[in-house]
Order: structure tokens, then sequence, then C-alpha cells
């Protein structure tokens, strides 16, 4: 996990980049989410390529990462817009949400006495097939929500669920930091 603390201050100035654009600068802060959904293919990419001992499931992990930024390279320039913006990023959490529902079956399909709550792959999975697959709802049922402005404490309920599910994520991230045993045989990035 020797690229968590980089990737964490990554996602937080990309966080306060796209805070600034929004409040000060009044634009789309479209290059803060991009900056953000780039970080978190390589670094997802990076952690499971390690995770994963399937050489077929390297291969596509490594495949898809690059595809995806050069996908997105071309439509932010092109485009620049958020409307490809947002496919994209339910891609990206569907693929890692596969990457990571995979990484727990290779896991415990392999060893009859790995404990789930020992496990740091089993905590990095979890957290991640949680975040994008809430993000994932968040963002499908966008309209829906905004349209009936639907709310949970005076907050917009996407913006609720994302912030929920980054609380979890990091919660999960940070238990399987702890829970990591360097001289064992469990293998995290």
């Amino acid at each position: 996990m020797k690229w968590f603390l980089p990737f964490l201050g990554l996602i937080f100035f990309g966080e306060l980049f796209a805070k600034y654009q929004r409040l000060v600068l009044r634009q789309s802060p479209i290059e803060a989410n991009y900056l953000i959904i780039f970080a978190e293919a390589i670094f997802y990419g990076y952690v499971f390529y390690n995770i994963i001992n399937r050489v077929l499931v390297k291969k596509i992990i490594v495949l898809f990462v690059v595809v995806f930024i050069l996908f997105n390279l071309i439509t932010y320039f092109v485009y620049h817009s958020f409307f490809y913006f947002v496919p994209a990023l339910l891609i990206m959490g569907l693929f890692f949400t596969f990457i990571a529902l995979a990484s727990l079956y290779f896991e415990f399909s392999e060893s009859d006495h790995v404990s789930f709550q020992k496990s740091p792959n089993f905590w990095l999975s979890v957290g991640v097939s949680l975040f994008f697959s809430s993000i994932s709802v968040s963002l499908t049922l966008y309209n829906f929500i905004h349209v009936n402005r639907l709310r949970i404490f005076d907050i917009s309920l996407t913006n609720f669920i994302n912030r929920v599910s980054s609380i979890i994520l990091y919660c999960c991230l940070a238990i399987s930091i702890i829970s990591y045993k360097p001289k064992s045989s469990e293998s995290l990035a």
C-alpha cells in the first residue's frame, strides 16, 4: 500500500480543485473529475494487478486501464462534456466491482483457512465493490433524485450516497492496511 497516501493526497487535491472550480470560478468541475477518475483507475488497477495471481486477469486489468484512460482523454479533449464522463464512471465502477469480487473468489476458493476479518484483500475488495456499486446507483438515479428533490439531512440524496460510500470505502481501506502483515503470504499492493 505504498501508493495509498499519494493516492489519497491526489484525491484530496482533486476534490479541492473541483470545489474551487465550482464555487470560485463558477465553472463545471470537469477537469478535476477527470483527474480523480484517472487516479482511481490507475490506483485500483495497480492494487488489483498486485493482488490477483491470474495472468489473464492481470492482462485484462492493464488493457482496461490503458483503454479507459485513452478513451477518456479523447472524450475530454474532443467533447469536453459530462455526457461521456458519467457512463465512463459507471463502466469503471462495474469493472472494478467485478475485479474486486473476482479477487475475493480467487482468494477464498484457493485457500481453506482464510478468515474474512483477517484478510486485507477481503476488506479492500468489499470497500471497492460497495463504493462503486453505490456510486453507480446514485448516478443512475441522478435525474429522478433531483427532479423529486430527494434529500437527507438537507443534503441531496446523490451527495449523501456518495459521501457515505466514500466513508465506507476509506474505512475498509484503513482496515485493510491495519490487517496487512508484510511477512505473511497475503499480497496487498
